[in-house]
């Protein structure tokens, strides 16, 4: 078979009458016999994912543009093509669509971590209900419209393989955060079922019918709090404190002094005693400290 020379193909949908493939902005349709070339996309149009229902193509992806200074920004890029002309629908917030599909009457595109329904007039963004939201790369359906979708998730360090049942129209989730590992989760209502908390004590389901639902789950037993233990009272005896007051030693007590006369003419044996000679006697000089008393 011939093949369009319209560079690496990134894109591919199929009907039964009909083969539809992208590359970058241009898309190619093949009827079985030959190709046929479509209007390309805009400039800076690149198309990451195609889809046909009753309406025509749906085309999304991504529009590059100039930001800042010199930078180089994106944003998410959808259109449809009715058979005669392209027109740009609403594409959701983000950097970029990764992905499309019919899923019975709606048409579901993912971009980052979120599903978006689209239409020529809105991108409603769909229910993902998880705790750790994957990145999404692609999406299908079965012959039911039920969607899923695929990526990957970033899990303690490690990058895992992601696949979620994205909810699409009259679909829901739960979410449970109970504070208990491993617990079992219980939800009654529309639908019926059990799951268990992660080592978080986190939970998360989707793609449940809409509706009301009765979530049970345990919670962590309180452990009775018990106030801190006080410190028994210090009663060591303390020692009194020092006073910074200082005294003299009591002055020593001064000997008599003993005054001797001789008689005119006399010289008594010895040296003759000095006259007022004293001596002192006491505690040395050095001052000491003085405790008080309380």
């Amino acid at each position: 078979m011939q093949v369009p020379s319209i560079g690496a193909l990134d894109a591919v949908t199929v009907t039964s009458a009909n083969v539809w493939v992208a590359s970058g902005n241009k898309a190619e349709r093949f009827n079985g016999s030959a190709w046929t070339s479509l209007p390309a996309r805009p400039a800076g149009v690149f198309i990451a994912g195609l889809a046909h229902t009753a309406a025509g193509l749906w085309a999304v992806g991504y529009k590059s543009f100039v930001c800042g200074e010199g930078g180089s920004c994106s944003s998410s890029y959808a259109a449809l093509w009715n058979g005669s002309a392209w027109t740009t629908v609403p594409a959701g917030g983000g950097t970029g669509l990764s992905g499309v599909v019919a899923a019975g009457s709606a048409v579901l595109a993912t971009g980052g971590t979120g599903v978006w329904q689209l239409s020529t007039t809105a991108a409603t963004p769909q229910v993902i209900p998880t705790q750790n939201p994957p990145q999404l790369t692609a999406i299908g359906a079965d012959p039911a419209g039920h969607p899923w979708a695929v990526g990957s998730a970033y899990v303690q360090g490690t990058t895992a393989p992601a696949i979620i049942n994205a909810p699409g129209i009259g679909q829901g989730g739960i979410l449970v955060t109970s504070g208990a590992a491993n617990a079992t989760v219980t939800w009654t209502g529309p639908a019926t079922g059990t799951g268990t908390t992660g080592v978080d004590g986190k939970f998360a389901t989707g793609g449940l019918p809409d509706g009301t639902y009765t979530v049970i789950t345990p919670f962590p037993a309180a452990s009775p709090v018990s106030p801190p233990p006080r410190s028994p009272p210090d009663r060591s005896p303390r020692s009194p404190p020092r006073s910074s007051a200082r005294h003299d030693p009591k002055p020593a007590p001064t000997a008599p002094v003993t005054t001797s006369r001789a008689d005119p003419g006399a010289h008594p044996p010895g040296p003759a005693p000095a006259a007022h000679q004293s001596s002192q006697l006491g505690t040395s000089a050095a001052t000491q400290p003085c405790a008080a008393a309380f």
